[in-house]
């Protein structure tokens, strides 16, 4: 099949469909870690789980921008932290002013010139009311 027509949508249930390497797959958002971009090329990092209850990552790629990524999902709880990085808000389990950190010790680095917008952000997600306050760099 033709690598243009590898593409992502998003049905109105909270599910992607993924059409790579000749194949459709949809998978739940829920699922999806993060999205990361390498030579041209999205890489869906997926939370998958085994028949015996044991979760195992799992990658799937496809041709896109991860704008066109972004913008698709705007409304839901992603957050773009980095040129090349979507995270999947519901798999943060902590952050600081360097990196967040997702469910499997998943590290994703943030760049220094997008620090203050990512921990706003962040912030804004977690609702933490000792984190939100006026002037207030908490992560400092």
């Amino acid at each position: 099949m033709n690598s243009e027509k590898e593409k992502i949508w998003l049905d109105d249930r909270e599910i992607i469909c993924v059409y790579s390497k000749g194949k459709v797959r949809r998978l739940k958002l829920s699922e999806i870690l993060y999205f990361e971009v390498i030579k041209h090329e999205i890489y869906i990092h997926i939370v998958s789980v085994k028949e015996q209850g044991e979760k195992r990552n799992e990658v799937l790629n496809f041709r896109d921008t991860i704008s066109d990524v972004e913008k698709m999902l705007k409304e839901k709880e992603f957050l773009r932290v980095h040129t090349g990085y979507l995270v999947n808000l519901q798999h943060m389990i902590s952050f600081d002013d360097t990196e967040i950190v997702l469910t499997g010790n998943i590290s994703v680095k943030i760049p220094r010139t997008r620090v203050k917008e990512v921990q706003k952000k962040l912030l804004e997600y977690t609702k933490c009311p000792w984190c939100i306050e006026k002037d207030t760099d908490v992560l400092r």
